[in-house]
């Protein structure tokens, strides 16, 4: 009986600990990652080329 409590305790608190990974901390990508979950700043550089430099296509 004390063998079968340690054993589900074990197997709670690897889920637990799999409850609190996100695509952050795992190997999953944030695609993946489901609604409400943070994405990485920008770090408030807009996107496109230097400004004022020539364009050449």
């Amino acid at each position: 009986m004390t063998a079968q409590v340690k054993a589900l305790t074990a197997r709670v608190a690897e889920w637990e600990a799999r409850l609190r990974q996100d695509s952050s901390n795992s190997s999953r990508p944030p695609s993946l990652a489901g609604p409400g979950t943070k994405r990485q700043p920008t770090g408030g550089r807009r996107p496109g080329g230097q400004f004022g430099h020539k364009q050449s296509t």
